[in-house]
C-alpha cells in the first residue's frame, strides 16, 4: 500500500476533538485507492448502508486481511442449524466485522464508532471515520518503516553481539585447554588475563550502574517531557484554532474577497433602491406641485365664475327693477283705466316682454342654482385631493427623511465592520506569529534538552 500522497492544506473539522485532521472530500477519494477502494465525491456525500459496508468490508481485507474466504468457517458454524442461512449470510458477515472494525477505529482515534455508522451513515460521520483511517494507515507505514529499520539495526547489533561472544568463548575453551595441558601452575598471560577481566568486569558494573541511574533519570523525566508534550499540544490546538480564524478572516478580506465585495454590492444595490425612491419621491412632489398649480388655476376659474354669477345677480335686479316698474304702470293703467287700443297694444308687449324677462330670470335663476351646486362639488372635491395631495406629501418627505438616515446609518455599520475586521485580522495575524515564533523557539529549547 502507498500513502505517498500528502496533502497541501489539512482542514481540521469544527465538529469534533480529535487527535488527526479531518480530510476533505477530495483528498480523501485520492487516497482510498490506495486501501484498494475505488469510490467517488458523490458516493461520500450521499452514503448508503450497502455501500458503506462494501467499503469498510474491503478495508478490513486491505489493513487487517479479514474477507470472506477467512472467516468462512465461523460463518458457516453460525449458520448451521438456522432455515435459510442464504438469506441471513449479509447481515452475519455484517456482525462479524463489526470487531475488527472497532478495534481498527479504536486504534485509529475514533472510539464512538458503532453499528448505525454502517446501517444510517451520515457524510459528516462517514467524513471523519475515514480521516481517521487514511491517517492511520499513513502514520503506521511511518512507524513501520521505523520500526522494521530498528529491528534490523538490532538483529544487526544481536549477531554481531553473538559473534563476539562466540569468539570469546572459543578463546576461553583454549585457554582452559591450554591451562589443561600446563598443569596447575599459573602462566603470567592467563593471571594478565585474569586482571583485564577483572577490569572489565568492574567496568561493566560501572555502566550498568550508569544504565540504572540513566534509566532513573529518563523515568523522572518522562512527567517533565509528557507535561512539555501536553503543553505542546496545546499550543498546536492553538495554533490550529487560530489559522481557522485567520482563515475565516481570509475568507473574507484576503482568500475569498468575493463575500466582502458581494456585500459591497448589495450595500450598493440597496444605495440604488435608496436612490430610486428618492427619485420618485421628487417626481411625486413635483406631480404635487403641479397639481397645486392646478389648483390655483382652478381659483382663478372660480374667482371669474363668482364675478358671472355677481354679473347675473346684478342683471337679475335690473329685470326686477324693471318687473317692478311694469307691474307699477300696470298698476297706473288699471287705475287709470286706459282703454285705448294703444294702451291694449302696450300692455301685450309689456306682457310679453315680462313674461319673456321672467322666463329669462327663470332660466337664469336655474343656471345659478345648477352651477353653485357644481361648483360646490368640484370645490368639494378639490378639498379631498388638496387633503389627500397634502398627506402624501408629508408620507413622501416622512419616507424620503427615513431613507437618507438609513443610508447613513449603512454607510457607518459597512465602515464600522470593515474597521472591525481589520483589526481582528490584524490582531490574529500577530497572534499567530508570536505562536509560532514560540513554537519554534519552544522546538529548538526541546531538542536542545533532548540532544
Amino acid at each position: 500500500m502507498s500513502m505517498a500522497y500528502t496533502p497541501k492544506n489539512q482542514v481540521r473539522s469544527r465538529h469534533t476533538h480529535a487527535a488527526f485532521p479531518t480530510l476533505p472530500i477530495d483528498e480523501i477519494v485520492q487516497c482510498l485507492p490506495g486501501l484498494d477502494c475505488m469510490v467517488t465525491e458523490e458516493e461520500l456525500l450521499r452514503p448508503t448502508g450497502k455501500f458503506v459496508q462494501s467499503m469498510y468490508a474491503q478495508i478490513a481485507t486491505s489493513l487487517l486481511g479479514i474477507n470472506r474466504e477467512s472467516m468462512a468457517p465461523a460463518l458457516a458454524a453460525c449458520a448451521a442449524g438456522t432455515e435459510h442461512p442464504e438469506t441471513q449470510e449479509d447481515a452475519r458477515m455484517l456482525f462479524a466485522l463489526q470487531k475488527p472494525l472497532y478495534d481498527l477505529f479504536v486504534a485509529s482515534g475514533v472510539s464512538d464508532y458503532n453499528i448505525s455508522d454502517i446501517l444510517k451513515p451520515s457524510p459528516e460521520r462517514l467524513r471523519v471515520q475515514l480521516s481517521a483511517i487514511i491517517n492511520y494507515a499513513r502514520f503506521r507505514e511511518i512507524r513501520e518503516k521505523w520500526y522494521e529499520k530498528m529491528s534490523e539495526e538490532l538483529n544487526e547489533e544481536e549477531e554481531a553481539r553473538t559473534m563476539r561472544l562466540k569468539n570469546q568463548e572459543e578463546k576461553l575453551r583454549r585457554k582452559v585447554e591450554l591451562i589443561a595441558l600446563i598443569g596447575d601452575s599459573p602462566d603470567q598471560d592467563l593471571v594478565e588475563q585474569h586482571r583485564i577481566n577483572d577490569g572489565r568486569k568492574s567496568e561493566l558494573k560501572r555502566l550498568h550502574d550508569q544504565n540504572l541511574q540513566l534509566n532513573d533519570e529518563r523515568e523522572r523525566n518522562k512527567a517533565d517531557l509528557r507535561e512539555v508534550v501536553s503543553r505542546l499540544r496545546h499550543k498546536h490546538q492553538l495554533m490550529e484554532s487560530l489559522r481557522e480564524e485567520v482563515a475565516r478572516l481570509n475568507s473574507y478580506v484576503v482568500d475569498d474577497p468575493n463575500n466582502l465585495q458581494q456585500e459591497v454590492v448589495e450595500l450598493s444595490k440597496r444605495v440604488k433602491e435608496r436612490e430610486t425612491v428618492r427619485g420618485m419621491l421628487g417626481e411625486r412632489v413635483q406631480k404635487l406641485d403641479m397639481s397645486v398649480d392646478a389648483f390655483k388655476d382652478f381659483q382663478v376659474d372660480v374667482s371669474s365664475c363668482l364675478s358671472a354669477f355677481q354679473k347675473l345677480n346684478d342683471e337679475q335686479e335690473a329685470h326686477s327693477k324693471a318687473a317692478r316698474k311694469i307691474t307699477t304702470q300696470k298698476e297706473l293703467l288699471e287705475h287709470v283705466g286706459i282703454n285705448s287700443r294703444q294702451a291694449e297694444s302696450r300692455r301685450d308687449v309689456l306682457q310679453q316682454e315680462i313674461e319673456a324677462a321672467e322666463s329669462k330670470i327663470a332660466r337664469i335663476q336655474q343656471d345659478m342654482s345648477e352651477s353653485d351646486r357644481q361648483t360646490s362639488r368640484r370645490m368639494e372635491g378639490l378639498r379631498r385631493q388638496i387633503g389627500t395631495l397634502d398627506a402624501e406629501r408629508a408620507l413622501v418627505v416622512q419616507q424620503n427623511n427615513t431613507a437618507q438616515k438609513r443610508l447613513a446609518e449603512l454607510e457607518n455599520d459597512m465602515a464600522t465592520e470593515r474597521d472591525r475586521y481589520e483589526a481582528q485580522l490584524k490582531m490574529a495575524r500577530d497572534e499567530a506569529e508570536k505562536l509560532q515564533t514560540q513554537f519554534r523557539e519552544y522546538f529548538v529549547e526541546v531538542g536542545r534538552r533532548l540532544d
